[in-house]
């Protein structure tokens, strides 16, 4: 309703997360597909770094990461967690979801 109403699809709440963000992180996987096809801002970032692809990863959610890396989210985004710089690819190999990691690779991620 609210897309097809004109909703700003990139707006922030407080922690930074947009509508995707959000999908993303709690692994509403037809969410994040409705709000690709309406043209959500792939690799806008929370107010800690992270983007929608990287909290798919870290949600283990196979579905949605597939689906923004065909949609084109950067699969080299960093996040800093505890001072230190993940990658995508960093963070899905803490996952250990092989799946994942062969999709990053495909993709391009270093």
């Amino acid at each position: 309703m609210l897309i097809n109403a004109g909703a700003n699809l990139d707006l922030k709440d407080n922690e930074g997360f947009t509508a995707l963000l959000w999908a993303a992180y709690k692994d509403n996987t037809e969410a994040v597909k409705m709000l690709i096809i309406a043209g959500a801002n792939l690799d806008l970032k929370d107010n800690k770094g992270f983007t929608a692809l990287l909290l798919a990863v870290l949600g283990d959610n196979t579905e949605a990461v597939r689906m923004l890396i065909n949609a084109g989210a950067n699969v080299n985004a960093i996040a800093k967690i505890n001072n230190v710089d993940y990658t995508v690819l960093d963070l899905a190999k803490e996952i250990g979801n092989k799946t994942i990691i062969n999709m990053l690779v495909s993709a391009g991620a270093k």
